[in-house]
């Protein structure tokens, strides 16, 4: 008689072949760092310079996730989103580094430095200087109405 140890067999590995899109509804949002992080070195590895990574429009909360991840990862030099025949912002593609470039350095990948050799405050001061603007005008257009 069998035990039900001997009964269950080691599920069958299953080889997916790499493409240049990956749709990832399918997928459990708890394993997307693992899964994108395969991904991406497999397609890196196959000579892939260009990748497309569905996620679609919904809430954006994945698409949120999957951007925060790919400011992360050594392998991405830059990510947007796709152009309207290819899902507009339902899909990131994203730019991988070529073969013979080496990765970013962990603490590029780590926000240490940020995108172009930019620090991550500088990141921010764009969105500060527009809204720094926004609120001289506003008080400008307050004190005229006097």
């Amino acid at each position: 008689m069998k035990t039900k140890a001997e009964d269950e067999s080691p599920p069958e590995v299953v080889q997916v072949p790499v493409e240049p899109t990956l749709d990832l509804h399918t997928y459990d949002p708890r394993e997307l760092e693992p899964l994108l992080d395969d991904y991406l070195r497999e397609a890196h590895a196959m000579g892939y310079e260009t990748v497309r990574l569905i996620h679609g429009k919904g809430t954006g909360v994945l698409r949120t996730r999957v951007c925060l991840f790919l400011t992360r990862h050594p392998l991405v030099r830059a990510a947007h989103d796709a152009p309207p025949a290819l899902g507009s912002w339902g899909a990131t593609v994203v730019h991988l580094a070529s073969a013979q470039e080496a990765p970013r350095s962990k603490e590029t990948a780590d926000g240490k430095e940020g995108a172009r050799g930019r620090g991550p405050l500088l990141r921010w001061k764009p969105l500060m200087i527009g809204l720094g603007i926004g609120m001289a005008v506003g008080a400008a257009l307050l004190w005229l109405r006097r």
